[in-house]
C-alpha cells in the first residue's frame, strides 16, 4: 500500500514537472490596416529541401482589421502569412508574444494572380527592438545585400584571396557571429557568408564542405543553411561532382539496387562523408532526376524515396522523402485529384466525387481576367458537343463570392455547373491556382488526366474527342 502510494505520488510530480515545462504557445496579436473582414493564414514549412507547406492556424480578421491567434512551434521557424493570395513571412521564437501591423498595396489585393504583380504582406513587429530576431536578420540582409551589389565582381573574378578575406572582414566586422554557437541567428548569418565563400572557392568545394558541412548537428529549420545546402549540391549528378557519373547512378537506380547501394555510391564523394548531408542531397537528388532526367526509371526514384522514408534514423529525412514525394507526383497523369468543397449560388455544397463516372474539366475564372472570361464562349461549344458526356464545372476565384450570382444571372446563356470556394482557402492550397487562365481535366475515376490541362481554344476539344474514341 506504502509502495503504491510513493507511486501516485511520484506520477503527480511528474505531471506537474510536464506542466510546467510543456512548451507555451506563441501568442500574435496584430492589425491589417486595409482589412475590415475576412481571414489571416499562418503556415510552416515542413522542410525547406521541397519548401513544402501546412496550415498552422486560420483566424477571422474583425471589423476593426484586429485578429489574434495562437501558435505552437517546439523551435524558431519561418512562417508565412497569408491574407487572400497574397503572402508575407516572418520568423517566429517559441513562447513569445508578438504584437504585429501588417500592411499591403491594395491594387492587386483581390486578386488570385497577385504575386504576379508583386504584391506581398509587409509585416511589423511593434514596437521595434533591436534585439528581436526579425530585426537583426533584416538589418542584416539589407547590409548583406548593398555589401554584394557592391564587390560581387570580387567574388567572380577570382582577386586574390587577401584581397577577398580583406572584403569579408569588412562584414564580418559588422555583424560578427559565434562558429560554435547554434541559435538561429548565428546559423543564419554563417551560412549566409557561406554562400558568399561558395561563390569565390568554386574550384576548392572541399574547403567549402570542411567549414561549413561537417558539424553533426544540422539546423533543419534554419532556411539559410538548407539554402546553402541546394546551392552547394547544385546539378550535383550533372557535373559538380567528379566522383559519381549520373550514367553510373541511372544504372543502379534502374535495376533496383537498394537504398544502402546508393548511399554507398554517394558516399565515395569525400563532400558526402556526413551521413544525414548524403541522405538529404540523395532525396534532392531524386527530385532533381524525376523532374529533369527521363532516362530514370521514375518508380524507382518513387521507391528509394519510399525507402529512405521507412528506413532512415532522421525524422526529418522522413518527412523530406514523404513530403518530396507528394510534391513529385501532385498533379500528375493518373495521380489522384484533390478533393474539394466548393458551393453553388444555392448554397448547394459539392465535392469532388459528386462529378465521379464522367470525365470533368474544371474551368477557372475570376471576373478581372478577361481572357479567362473569353474562354466561356469555347466552353459553350463544347457543352454542346459533348453533352452528358463530359462534365464542366467553372469556379469563380474572385474573393468576393456574391459575384458568382450576378455573372450567373447575367449570363443564362452559359447552362453548366458554375461554383466558388467562398472562404475556403483549402481549395487553393489544394490546386495551387494563382494564375489564370487555367483548368483541370480530371477522368471519372477522379484522377488527373492533365494539369494544367489544355486551352479549350488551343487543342482541349481534340485531347477530349481521343479519351472518347479510345
Amino acid at each position: 500500500m506504502i509502495e503504491k502510494s510513493k507511486y501516485i505520488v511520484l506520477m503527480f510530480i511528474c505531471c506537474l514537472i510536464s506542466a510546467t515545462y510543456a512548451i507555451q504557445p506563441i501568442k500574435i496579436n496584430g492589425k491589417l490596416t486595409f482589412a475590415h473582414s475576412g481571414q489571416i493564414r499562418f503556415y510552416q514549412y515542413t522542410d525547406f529541401l521541397t519548401e513544402e507547406k501546412q496550415l498552422l492556424a486560420i483566424t477571422d480578421i474583425n471589423a476593426d482589421g484586429t485578429f489574434g491567434v495562437q501558435l505552437t512551434l517546439p523551435e524558431t521557424q519561418l512562417v508565412e502569412i497569408a491574407y487572400n493570395a497574397t503572402f508575407g513571412q516572418l520568423f517566429l521564437e517559441p513562447e513569445k508574444s508578438y504584437q504585429l501591423e501588417i500592411s499591403t498595396d491594395t491594387q492587386a489585393l483581390s486578386r488570385i494572380d497577385a504575386q504576379l504583380f508583386d504584391c506581398h504582406l509587409y509585416v511589423t513587429i511593434i514596437p521595434y527592438d533591436t534585439a528581436e530576431l526579425n530585426y537583426k536578420i533584416d538589418r542584416f540582409e539589407r547590409y548583406y545585400r548593398y555589401f554584394f551589389y557592391n564587390f560581387e565582381d570580387y567574388f567572380y573574378q577570382q582577386t586574390s584571396e587577401e584581397t577577398y578575406d580583406s572584403l569579408i572582414n569588412l562584414l564580418r566586422i559588422r555583424f560578427p557571429y559565434d562558429d560554435n554557437a547554434v541559435d538561429f541567428y548565428s546559423q543564419y548569418v554563417k551560412y549566409r557568408y557561406a554562400s558568399i565563400d561558395f561563390l569565390y572557392y568554386q574550384k576548392n568545394r572541399g574547403k567549402v564542405y570542411d567549414k561549413y558541412l561537417t558539424s553533426a548537428y544540422i539546423p533543419y529549420a534554419n532556411v539559410s543553411y538548407m539554402s546553402f545546402l541546394n546551392e552547394f549540391y547544385e546539378s550535383y549528378v550533372y557535373g559538380a561532382s567528379k566522383y559519381l557519373h549520373s550514367k553510373v547512378l541511372e544504372e543502379q537506380i534502374n535495376k533496383s539496387a537498394p537504398l544502402f547501394k546508393i548511399l554507398d555510391l554517394l558516399g565515395a564523394d569525400p563532400t558526402l562523408v556526413n551521413e544525414q548531408v548524403r541522405e538529404m542531397i540523395l532525396i534532392k537528388t531524386i527530385g532533381d532526376l524525376y523532374k529533369g532526367n527521363e532516362n530514370f526509371n521514375r518508380m524507382q526514384l518513387l521507391r528509394l524515396l519510399q525507402q529512405i522514408a521507412e528506413q532512415t534514423k532522421f525524422q526529418e529525412h522522413k518527412i523530406m522523402a514523404t513530403d518530396m514525394m507528394k510534391y513529385l507526383t501532385r498533379f500528375q497523369t493518373n495521380y489522384k485529384a484533390p478533393d474539394f468543397t466548393l458551393k453553388d449560388i444555392y448554397n448547394n455544397t459539392f465535392h469532388l466525387q459528386d462529378f465521379s463516372g464522367k470525365y470533368l474539366y474544371l474551368h477557372f475564372f475570376s471576373t478581372y481576367n478577361q481572357e479567362s472570361q473569353q474562354e466561356m464562349f469555347v466552353i459553350e461549344q463544347m457543352q454542346e458537343q459533348f453533352g452528358d458526356k463530359l462534365m464542366i464545372v467553372s469556379v469563380m476565384l474572385d474573393f468576393e463570392s456574391a459575384k458568382l450570382y450576378h455573372y450567373v444571372n447575367e449570363h443564362k446563356n452559359f447552362t453548366w455547373t458554375f461554383l466558388t470556394p467562398e472562404d475556403s482557402y483549402s481549395f487553393l492550397d489544394a490546386y495551387q491556382t494563382y494564375a489564370l487562365p487555367f483548368g483541370v481535366l480530371i477522368d471519372p475515376k477522379g484522377k488527373i488526366v492533365s494539369y494544367p490541362a489544355l486551352s479549350p481554344a488551343r487543342g482541349l476539344m481534340v485531347q477530349i474527342y481521343t479519351l472518347f474514341s479510345n
